[in-house]
Parts: structure tokens; C-alpha cells; sequence
């Protein structure tokens, strides 16, 4: 396990924003490069934490010494722009430990496509640290570091810095990211748009997921263009961020943005994150132009429907949620705010659906505004703290699990724990279990997959309601998502009947191959064949009209299938 990041808890308040140092604007990227040393912090070449993947067969390797010409063997490694014209579908190039000095984008080309069974991959050899530096590029929107304008990559183990621009730039669709830092980079540290101007809508990325990575201290010579995260501008749908880490970038810690030039972008779906700091460098340097807001969902009046789940925004010099003229119907579920410089919670229009949301301050601060569907389940600040505050006092920390599962402590005190079965970590509820849905049924999804997922395929149950019962009425939706040999599943039941539910068993059987290895807001038994999955302690009502989401991940054989038939306390569900 990587160590844990602590960030001291700030003193109380005395109703405004906190002062901070403020940089010249040429100096803000220069002063970017001493900040994780300046902070004491252990970000910017972090070990990983999972052991990486078994080494494959079919691979290439690559070395800071290796040539373009040579074999790629282990003992004649070649270059990372070499190789990723060689592999083939399957196939993995191994990145051998230590700096990388380039001044030259490495660009894997549109058409440069693994499958969806065979991905092409890019992999730090097992135990080792590959950091691709870009210092020597000059800021300017050409100079990138990584582009990967192909499609079924996986991208694993590697950091990021110091590029002239994007540390890494997704231009293809079905790419996995995973166990990635970018950082110190003069753009975002990972963006997500269309390769070039002249890609069609029906051609912007799509189906992209970003999983238990890293980005800090991005910064650009005018401070207000350099996010951690982006996925923004031009892109399509299925895109997903997930236990990902963003902080102490000049601008915003997550950037959706849209403008009327190009239209609206495809849905996103940002879940088990975390958000800290953005709009203040590690060094504590700033610029008056940055937007630092924790998650910044939209732009110029342009409706998006995103989904934002089970994340926390901590300490940002903005706001912490807001819909930044996004008019839209998201999905704002499960996140915790905390601290921000203005609001916690900001939505001034669109008609989002608010639930289990938890809104914090350790001292005086603006109060929350929400505009839409909010019911009692959301915990917004109006002047002074709810009861469920009290899981988020002392200092920020936060860890990367074996399994790839972001863990946030409070104090010392994990807020985003979960039950497990097979000894395996799970669980990312964010701190809100004593808030339940009690509106319609969107309900409230408080746990997701957890994080060794290399494949963003998805699907929806659809089998047909089946027998009969004495219990509740019920609808049940079930969405998987596939990779070779694995599964994660979402699972949200909704009480169509009544009466409300106090105490909830969901039954169904798993097709013959697989097995669950761990799940979160449920207990599941056994781990195979007809299985139940039962309440946890924080989720046991179901009021009328209202949901309950629960997840597994697992494993299968052969060919995936999924269940056709739910029961909620022995009652048959609708499915769909």
C-alpha cells in the first residue's frame, strides 16, 4: 500500500477565504516543480501498490537507455515510441524503472487499436517506477507528453511530468488508465477530448476509464487552463473516473467544461474520488485567474445529464460541487464537501437529482445552494454543521489499497470503508451511511466496483419478471461491467410497493462460472451459485418509492452472462 497522504485539518475559520501566497504568472509552472518537497508529501513518484501484472509473453521491452532500433528484448530494450508501432493486439511493453528524458510527444496513433479481448498495454516492468519527463518541452498546446488517439490500450503503473501541455491526452475510446500519476505537467494532467478539430461528434472519445490515479500540481503561465482531471470541450460518452485523486492543481481539481462553439459533450461519471486543494500549489503558490473549484461540472448554459457519486471535496479554493451553468439533470449522489473557500455545494439552475449529499465547515462559510430534486437525505450547510459531520474532523489522509480502492481517513478514522467477503478491501461509501433515499427511485448509489476493473463494456438485466410472493413490490436493475476474466455489478432495487421496507435480502443466481470475490452496502452468501445479498447495518429501509443500490465484483469462466431473475425478500422483481 502506498503510504497515506495527511493533510493538517485547518484551524477554524473566520469567515473568509484563507490567504494564500500568490505567484507572478510566469513563475506559477517553475515554482510547480519544488512543491512536493516543499509539502513534505510522498505523490510524486508513488510506489505501486498493486503488484503489476504477471509478465505476458508476448511484450517488448523498454528501457531510458533503449534504441528505436533494437529488438525490444529484456536485454536489448528498445524505445517507448518504437515500441507502441510494434505490439501487437495482446500484447504488453514493459517500461523498466527510472527517468525518461523526452522532448518528443509519444503519440499512439488512431487506427494503433488493441480489441476488446486483447488490449495493447503500456506497463511499468513488476516493481519498478517508469517517469516519462517532458522538462524539456516548451509550454504550447502541441507539446504533450503521452497521446493515446488509439483504442483498447491499458495504460498501468507509469507517471507523467513536466509536459509542455496534456501529461497524458485521450483521443480513442475503450482505453483503461490505471495506477497513473501525472503531475507538474502545463495543462491538465490527464485530458480526455478529440484528437484534432476535424474528428465528427459520433468519433469523440468514448467508453475511456480512469481508475486509481493520481494528478497534482499541474500549472500553466496563466494559471487558469491546468486541472487535474478534464473531460471536457469535445467528448463522447461512457467516459469514467473512478478512485482517482486530484489536488493542489492551479485551476480545478475535476473540469467537464462545454461552450456553445462546440456544443454539449457526452454524460461523465466521476465516483470514489477525491478532490483537495485545487486552486493552491503544493508550495502553496497561486494565480488570480484559476476557477479552483473541487469539481466543476458544466459551461455556457449547456445541459449534461453527469453522474457525480460517492466523492469528497476537501479544503478547494472555491467551491467544492458546483454545476457551473450546467442546467442539466445530474445525478449529485453520496459526495461530501467540506471546507471550501466559498460554497460547498453549488447549483443556482437545472432540475439534478441531490441524495445523501454531506455538506461540512469547521468554521463560518456561504451557505449550500441547490436547485432541483433535493430531499432529507442531503446534509447541506446552512450556517451550521449536521450530525454526520462529526466522521469528518482531523486531518485528510488517503491511501491506495492492494486492490486499487481509494481509502480516505478523517482523523485516522476511514470514511470510506465497506464490507467485504474474501478478505478482499471493498467499500466506498463516502462517509453518508446514516443517510438513506427517501425520494424517487434514482435512489442513491453508495458503493461502486472496485478498482483492479480493466474494461468499461456495460449492460442492463434484461429478463423478465418471474413468480409470485407475498413481499414488497419491486423493480430491480441490474449493470455490469465486463474484462476478460472479471466483472464488477451494480445493483439498485426499488420499492415500488406500498409499505416501506425495513430489512432487505435480494436474491438471484449467478451463472455457473462465477464466483463473487468481494462486495460493498450488501453482504453477499455464498460466494457462487444462488446467492443472497443482505442489508449492512446504514441501508436496511427501502421507504416507498425510494432505492437501495448494492455492487459485487467477481470472476468468471467462459462466456459472460448475466442474472435474469431478482427477488427482494422473496418477492419476484421487475427488471429493467
Amino acid at each position: 500500500m502506498t503510504p497515506d497522504r495527511i493533510i493538517p485539518a485547518p484551524a477554524p475559520d473566520s469567515g473568509s477565504a484563507p490567504r494564500r501566497s500568490r505567484l507572478r504568472r510566469g513563475s506559477i509552472a517553475a515554482a510547480a516543480a519544488t512543491a512536493v518537497a516543499a509539502a513534505g508529501l510522498m505523490a510524486l513518484h508513488p510506489s505501486v501498490s498493486q503488484a503489476a501484472p504477471a509478465v505476458n509473453s508476448n511484450a517488448l521491452y523498454v528501457s531510458p537507455s533503449g534504441t528505436a532500433g533494437a529488438s525490444g528484448t529484456e536485454s536489448a530494450p528498445t524505445t517507448l515510441a518504437s515500441a507502441v508501432t510494434r505490439i501487437t493486439a495482446g500484447g504488453t511493453i514493459y517500461l523498466r524503472g527510472g527517468t525518461y528524458n523526452l522532448a518528443t510527444t509519444v503519440t499512439i496513433a488512431a487506427g494503433n487499436n488493441g480489441t476488446s479481448s486483447a488490449r495493447k498495454e503500456i506497463s511499468a516492468y513488476p516493481g519498478e517506477t517508469p517517469v516519462l519527463n517532458f522538462s524539456a518541452q516548451s509550454e504550447s498546446s502541441s507539446n504533450r507528453g503521452l497521446e493515446l488517439n488509439g483504442s483498447y490500450w491499458h495504460l498501468y503503473g507509469l507517471t507523467v511530468e513536466h509536459a509542455g501541455d496534456n501529461g497524458i491526452a485521450i483521443g480513442g475510446n475503450n482505453n483503461v488508465v490505471e495506477r497513473v500519476v501525472t503531475a507538474f505537467n502545463r495543462d491538465s494532467g490527464l485530458q480526455i477530448s478529440r484528437a484534432d478539430s476535424a474528428t465528427s461528434i459520433s468519433a469523440w472519445p468514448s467508453n475511456n476509464l480512469v481508475i486509481s490515479s493520481e494528478s497534482h500540481d499541474n500549472a500553466d503561465s496563466d494559471g487558469e487552463d491546468a486541472d487535474g482531471f478534464a473531460a471536457k470541450l469535445t467528448v463522447g460518452t461512457g467516459n469514467v473516473f473512478r478512485y482517482d485523486v486530484s489536488h493542489n492543481n492551479i485551476d480545478d481539481g475535476w473540469d467537464l467544461y462545454t461552450k456553445t462553439d462546440t456544443g454539449p459533450i457526452g454524460p461523465v461519471t466521476v465516483e470514489n474520488s477525491l478532490s483537495y486543494g485545487n486552486g493552491t500549489l503544493s508550495n502553496g503558490g497561486q494565480a488570480g485567474s484559476g476557477d479552483r473549484n473541487g469539481f466543476k461540472l458544466g459551461g455556457e448554459d449547456i445541459a449534461v445529464n453527469h453522474i457525480v457519486r460517492n466523492n469528497i471535496a476537501y479544503d478547494n479554493g472555491h467551491h467544492g460541487f458546483t454545476y457551473n451553468d450546467n442546467p442539466g439533470s445530474m445525478t449529485i449522489s453520496g459526495n461530501v464537501g467540506i471546507n471550501s473557500a466559498e460554497r460547498n455545494f453549488s447549483f443556482d439552475e437545472g432540475t439534478s437529482v441531490f441524495r445523501s449529499n454531506t455538506s461540512c465547515r469547521t468554521g463560518s462559510g456561504s451557505n449550500d445552494k441547490v436547485v432541483g430534486d433535493a430531499d432529507s437525505s442531503n446534509q447541506f450547510w446552512s450556517g451550521t454543521n449536521g450530525s454526520r459531520c462529526s466522521s469528518y474532523s482531523g486531518a485528510l489522509g488517503w491511501s491506495f489499497a492492494s486492490d486499487g480502492t481509494l481509502n480516505v481517513t478523517f482523523g485516522g478514522t476511514n470514511v470510506t470503508g465497506g464490507s467485504t467477503t474474501a478478505g478482499t478491501s471493498a467499500g466506498t461509501s463516502t462517509g453518508t451511511s446514516t443517510g438513506t433515499s427517501t425520494g424517487t427511485s434514482t435512489g442513491t448509489s453508495t458503493g461502486t466496483s472496485t478498482g483492479t476493473s480493466t474494461g468499461t463494456s456495460t449492460g442492463t438485466s434484461t429478463g423478465t419478471t418471474g413468480g409470485t410472493g407475498t413481499g414488497p413490490s419491486c423493480t430491480a436493475a441490474y449493470v455490469p461491467s465486463t474484462w476478460p476474466g472479471g466483472f464488477t455489478a451494480d445493483i439498485t432495487v426499488t420499492n415500488t410497493g406500498s409499505t416501506a421496507v425495513n430489512g432487505w435480502t435480494v436474491g438471484f443466481t449467478l451463472p455457473s462460472g462465477q464466483t463473487v470475490t468481494s462486495a460493498w452496502n450488501a453482504t453477499i452468501s455464498p460466494s457462487s451459485g444462488a446467492v443472497n445479498a443482505t442489508n449492512v447495518a446504514y441501508n436496511a429501509q427501502i421507504p416507498v418509492g425510494g432505492s437501495q443500490s448494492f455492487g459485487f465484483q467477481g470472476t468468471y469462466t467462459g462466456t459472460y452472462a448475466q442474472p435474469t431473475r431478482f427477488t427482494l425478500n422473496g418477492t419476484a422483481c421487475a427488471t429493467g
